[in-house]
This record gives structure tokens, C-alpha cells and sequence, in this order.
């Protein structure tokens, strides 16, 4: 009997440890030209599709950092996003001072 006790906790931590790690997810990437810019959102027209446009908000991180910036109509972009939900994370352009 004093065996089936040791097996059972034994099993548990086995198992335990065999259960995959959490996945943080992969961020997309979209590069285009600036449509459309605030200090909330911005749309993009894709490189390579001149029909598509995308509007990405922006993550509250990243919204307080562009506060003081902007982007220009036409510059490219690249915009690293959620996928699930179109938050942009990070963006890469050339940044203008003032609001």
C-alpha cells in the first residue's frame, strides 16, 4: 500500500512537467505608406496590394511615445502588430516632431 502513495505524487509531477510552457504570441508584420495618421490610429496602403488598406491601433505604450510625433502622408511603414486583434506594438517610419 505505502507504494501507491509514493506512484500517485510521483505521476502528478511527471505530468505536470510534460505540459507545454505558455506561447507568447508571434507579432505580424505589414509594411505600406502612411494614409491616414492620429495619435490613436493609422492606416496603411500595402506595398503590395495598392487596393488594400489597414487601420492599426495603437498599444497604450506606444500611443504615449508618438504624443509629441507624427507621420506623413506617403512615408513607409513597417507595423508590427497582433494579429488577432490589429494592435500595433511597434511601428518603423520616420518620425516628424510636433503634434
Amino acid at each position: 500500500m505505502p507504494r501507491k502513495t509514493v506512484l500517485i505524487p510521483l505521476l502528478a509531477l511527471l505530468l505536470a512537467a510534460a505540459a507545454p510552457a505558455a506561447v507568447k504570441p508571434k507579432l505580424g508584420v505589414y509594411q505600406g505608406y502612411v494614409q491616414v495618421f492620429s495619435h490613436v490610429a493609422v492606416t496603411v496602403r500595402s506595398q503590395r496590394n495598392r487596393n488594400a488598406l489597414v487601420t492599426f491601433t495603437f498599444s497604450p505604450s506606444l500611443r504615449q511615445r508618438l504624443l509629441n510625433r507624427h507621420l506623413i502622408y506617403g512615408e513607409k511603414i513597417t507595423v508590427y502588430y497582433h494579429p488577432t486583434s490589429l494592435l500595433a506594438v511597434r511601428i518603423k517610419a520616420k518620425q516628424y516632431p510636433g503634434s
